[in-house]
């Protein structure tokens, strides 16, 4: 298993895992029968598209009638390649919902 946290704690893989919490072949049968981790994905810090930007403009620089709403969202989309733009961003691991157990059987594997 790769790419998981543990109490906000991300780690690369198992082993990590383990130096983290110092356990070793000394001290593995004091461990708990199962830790409960949440799965990690790779995701961009942020996506950019119109409305995202669209948003960040204050209401009170447009008309009543919110004509520039339009204008600009129309030039953004001619002008800006967003999957290009999406593609650059860094990205980092962030938790998932996804919850899995290690078990003493998966840290014995890796002693």
């Amino acid at each position: 298993m790769t790419n998981f946290f543990y109490n906000d704690i991300f780690y690369e893989d198992i082993p990590a895992f383990m130096e983290d919490l110092e356990i070793d072949e000394e001290t593995i049968d004091q461990c708990r029968d199962s830790y409960s981790v949440k799965l990690g994905e790779l995701q961009p810090i942020i996506k950019f598209d119109t409305e995202w930007i669209l948003d960040r403009i204050d209401e009170e620089r447009f008309t009543e009638n919110g004509d520039e709403v339009e204008k600009l969202e129309d030039i953004l989309k001619k002008y800006i390649d967003f999957d290009k733009v999406n593609s650059m961003i860094p990205k980092l691991w962030y938790e998932t919902y996804k919850k899995v157990e290690i078990t003493k059987a998966d840290l014995y594997s890796y002693l």
